[in-house]
């Protein structure tokens, strides 16, 4: 069997967050839009054998007609902080520019390969854990 696993979720303020949706025809199901107040986790692909660097992030501005403005300061403010007690848990890799978590890290330096997408180039595969 080749399965895999994927992630793809949104992490929204506990009340009053400013949630935007649009509606994609032609793939038939509603999207969230890009002036949203969330915050984005996505990626993590693995196999079981090998595990393609995620996303974590938000958008600290949105378009407002023709201006770029920034999104309201409870939600900057609730993102930073989200993002502050994030990286307290997680292990910064300086070859991999990213955070990983302690068993994600264990597994890398027991030989784990980690790269950019499954069926992309192994970007990070042959380099040797730093964390």
């Amino acid at each position: 069997m080749n399965a895999h696993t994927s992630i793809h979720c949104y992490l929204a303020m506990p009340s009053g967050a400013d949630i935007r949706m649009w509606f994609a025809g032609k793939r038939g199901e509603w999207l969230l839009a890009e002036e949203s107040e969330i915050i984005q986790l996505s990626g993590c692909d693995f196999d079981g054998k090998v595990l393609a660097v995620g996303r974590f992030y938000f958008q600290r501005d949105k378009l407002a007609g023709d201006t770029i403005a920034p999104k309201r300061p409870e939600f900057l403010t609730w993102a930073d902080q989200l993002f502050r007690a994030a990286k307290k848990l997680l292990l910064r890799s300086k070859a991999l520019d990213a955070y990983v978590g302690p068993s994600t890290a264990d597994w890398w330096k027991s030989g784990g390969k980690l790269v950019s997408q499954l069926t992309g180039n192994p970007a990070f595969g042959s380099e040797k854990p730093d964390i």
